[in-house]
C-alpha cells in the first residue's frame, strides 16, 4: 500500500473510515501512523475509536475464561509425541557410481531426394474474389442502364420528328382561287440539309 502523505489540515473522513480496522490492528503501518500522527486533530474519530475500545472491553468482560484441564493438556502433549515418533527417519544416500556411457556408432546416413511436388496446371483458373464478381456485376448493371436510356432517348427523337412532320402538313391550308386567269403553281422541295421530309406546294394567279 502506498505510504499516506501528512498534510496541514488532516482529512477526518480518512481517518473517520480507519477507525474500525484501527481499533482491531487490521491497519497497516503507514495506515497506523497516519491515524495517530492525527487522531487528536479529529474529535470525531477520536470519540469513535473510544466506543470501539468500550465494545472490546465488554466482550472481554462477557466471555468467561476458561483454564485448559489437565487431562487435555496430556491428551495435548501425547498427540505430539506421536506426531514426532511416527515421522519417517532421514535415509542416508549412498553415493551412486559415476558411469560413463559408451557412445554408440552413428549409422550413415543415406540421402533419399524426394520427388518435388509438380506444379499445378494452369489451366486451372483461381478463383476470382467478391470483390472483383461484385464489380463485375456493377459494370454489367451500368451498361444495360446506359443502353436502355439510349434507346429510350432515340425513341423519343424519332417521336419529335414524326410530330413536327404532322403539324407541317396539317398546317397547310388548302383554297380555292376564283378568277379567269390562269392558275400558276409550283411544288416546293425541302432541303436536304433540315433532315425534315416534308413537301410545299405554291400556288398564285397573275
Amino acid at each position: 500500500m502506498s505510504s499516506v502523505k501528512h498534510v496541514t489540515a488532516p482529512d477526518c473522513g480518512a481517518i473517520l473510515e480507519l477507525i474500525p480496522d484501527y481499533a482491531f490492528g487490521l491497519t497497516s503501518p503507514d495506515e497506523t501512523r497516519f491515524v495517530e500522527a492525527n487522531l487528536t486533530a479529529c474529535p470525531e474519530a477520536l470519540a469513535e475509536l473510544e466506543d470501539f475500545r468500550r465494545i472490546q472491553d465488554d466482550m472481554r468482560e462477557s466471555v468467561p475464561q476458561v483454564e485448559p484441564s489437565a487431562q487435555f493438556e496430556a491428551r495435548l502433549f501425547a498427540a505430539i509425541r506421536l506426531e514426532t515418533n511416527s515421522a519417517p527417519a532421514p535415509q542416508t544416500i549412498k553415493p551412486q557410481p559415476v558411469v560413463t556411457p559408451v557412445e554408440a556408432p552413428v549409422p550413415a546416413l543415406t540421402l533419399v531426394k524426394e520427388p518435388q511436388a509438380q506444379p499445378a496446371e494452369r489451366s486451372q483458373r483461381r478463383p476470382l474474389p467478391f470483390a472483383w464478381l461484385a464489380a463485375g456485376v456493377a459494370v454489367a448493371a451500368l451498361l444495360l442502364t446506359n443502353g436502355y436510356w439510349m434507346a429510350q432517348v432515340n425513341g423519343l427523337n424519332e417521336r419529335m420528328v414524326r410530330l413536327e412532320n404532322d403539324a407541317v402538313i396539317a398546317s397547310q391550308e388548302s383554297f380555292v382561287l376564283d378568277n379567269s386567269r390562269p392558275l400558276n403553281w409550283s411544288r416546293m422541295t425541302p432541303d436536304e440539309g433540315t433532315g425534315i421530309e416534308a413537301a410545299a406546294f405554291l400556288m398564285w394567279n397573275a
